[in-house]
C-alpha cells in the first residue's frame, strides 16, 4: 500500500510539474496546459487526502502541514489552482465530516456508530429541501422556510472551505434546519463562488449580494452567521466596502480570519501557504480585503458583532478575533461587541456539533443574536 501510494505521488508530482512546463511554453492559461494540470491533480490529490488522514491517524499536531511541507512548491500551487482538486476535496471533507459527526453523537448518546451516521441521514433527509435563490453571476442562496403564520427573522449562514472548497451548500443543511428550530427563524445558506473559478473580490461581492438580497426579503431583521472564511467574507463585504443596503442588525463571527497577510504568513509558518487559496485567490488584495487593517470611511458595521473563537484553534489562531475586536473597538465604537473565547473548542468544532446537537450551546449564540 506505501509503495502504491509514493508511486501515485511521484506520478502525480511529475504529471503536474510537466503541466508546469507545458504551461510555460503555451499560450497563457491554454486548454492544454489547463487539462494537463487538471488530469495531474485528479491523481495527486486523493493521495494528499491519504496523507492527510493517515497523519491525523499517527498523532500530527497539524496533519495538513504535515503533509503540505513535503510537496514541492510547484505542486502545491497546481493543486490549489485546479478545481478538480478541490472538489475532491470536497466530497472526502463531506464523508469525512459525516463520519466524524456520527462518531461524536455516538459518543455523546452512548450509542453504536452505525445507528448514529443513521440517524444524522434520517435527519438531513427529513430536513425541508431549500429554495435556491440566485442573488448574482455567481453566488446563490438555499432558503429554508420556517412553517407557520407570520414573518420571521432571516439568518443568513456564509459557510466556510478556505475560500476553495466545501462550497455545497447541501453540507449544511443539518445546521440550517437546527438553527431554524433553535432560533424560529428562516435560514438562507449562501452558496458563492470560490477559488480558483472566482477571486476574492468577487467572493466578497458574492456575499454582499447576499447580504443585499436578505436586507430585502427582511429589512431590518436579517442576522448573519460567518463560519470561518464565511466570517471572513462577511466582516469584508460590511467593512471592507459601503455597501447601499442595510446592514445586519447583528453578526456572529466564527474562527475567522480578518487580516489576510498575517493569517498568510501564519499559512508559511505551518507549511501550507503554497497549496492555500488564499494566496492566488487574494493575490494583491489582501489589504483592502482585511477587515482588521481596510475598515472603509462608508462601512456600515451591524448594531451588534458576536466575535466567537476557540483557544485550542491551530487553522485560525485566536489573535484573529483580537485585531477584529480591536478594530471595531476603534473604529466603530457605536457597535455593540460580544467576545465569545471558548477555552476547549478547536476551529469550527464547536459550530459543527451543532449539526446533531439540539442542545450545542452554539446554537443559543445564534439564538441570542436574533433576540437582540
Amino acid at each position: 500500500m506505501a509503495s502504491l501510494l509514493l508511486r501515485q505521488v511521484l506520478l502525480a508530482c511529475a504529471l503536474l510539474l510537466g503541466a508546469s512546463a507545458l504551461g510555460r511554453s503555451a499560450a497563457p492559461g491554454g486548454a492544454l496546459a489547463r487539462a494537463g494540470r487538471e488530469a495531474a491533480s485528479a491523481v495527486l490529490m486523493p493521495a494528499v487526502i491519504t496523507g492527510v488522514v493517515a497523519c491525523g491517524v499517527g498523532g500530527a499536531a497539524d496533519a495538513e502541514g504535515a503533509v503540505a511541507r513535503r510537496l514541492p512548491g510547484a505542486v502545491a500551487r497546481g493543486l490549489r489552482d485546479s478545481r478538480v482538486a478541490w472538489r475532491l476535496f470536497t466530497a472526502f471533507e463531506a464523508v469525512a465530516g459525516f463520519v466524524a459527526l456520527g462518531a461524536e453523537a455516538a459518543e455523546a448518546r452512548g450509542a453504536p456508530l452505525g445507528d448514529a451516521c443513521a440517524a444524522l441521514v434520517r435527519a438531513w433527509r427529513a430536513a425541508a429541501p431549500p429554495r435556491r435563490v440566485a442573488v448574482g453571476a455567481a453566488a446563490a442562496v438555499d432558503v429554508y422556510e420556517r412553517p407557520g403564520a407570520g414573518e420571521k427573522p432571516l439568518v443568513v449562514i456564509v459557510p466556510g472551505g478556505s475560500w476553495s472548497h466545501g462550497d455545497d451548500s447541501r453540507l449544511y443543511r443539518l445546521l440550517a434546519a437546527n438553527v431554524g428550530d433553535a432560533c424560529d427563524a428562516d435560514v438562507a445558506v449562501v452558496d458563492y463562488g470560490v477559488w480558483p473559478l472566482e477571486d476574492g473580490d468577487g467572493m466578497v461581492a458574492g456575499v454582499g449580494a447576499a447580504l443585499a438580497w436578505a436586507d430585502a426579503a427582511r429589512p431590518g431583521d436579517v442576522v448573519a452567521v460567518g463560519l470561518s472564511a464565511g466570517a471572513h467574507l462577511v466582516a469584508a463585504a460590511l467593512l471592507c466596502r459601503g455597501p447601499a443596503h442595510a446592514p445586519p442588525r447583528a453578526a456572529v463571527l466564527c474562527s475567522g480570519v480578518y487580516d489576510l497577510k498575517a493569517h498568510y504568513a501564519h499559512e508559511s509558518t505551518r507549511g501550507v501557504a503554497a497549496i492555500s487559496a488564499l494566496g492566488g485567490a487574494f493575490d494583491g488584495a489582501m489589504d483592502r480585503n482585511s477587515p482588521a487593517v481596510a475598515f472603509d470611511a462608508d462601512a456600515r458595521p451591524p448594531a451588534k458583532v458576536t466575535v466567537v473563537h476557540g483557544l485550542g484553534d491551530a487553522t485560525a489562531p485566536p489573535s484573529a478575533a483580537d485585531a477584529l475586536c480591536a478594530a471595531l473597538a476603534a473604529r466603530a465604537p457605536a457597535t455593540a461587541v460580544d467576545r465569545e473565547t471558548l477555552p476547549d473548542a478547536g476551529h469550527l468544532d464547536y459550530a459543527f456539533r451543532a449539526m446533531y446537537d439540539e442542545e450545542a450551546p452554539f446554537l443559543e449564540t445564534v439564538r441570542r443574536a436574533v433576540a437582540a
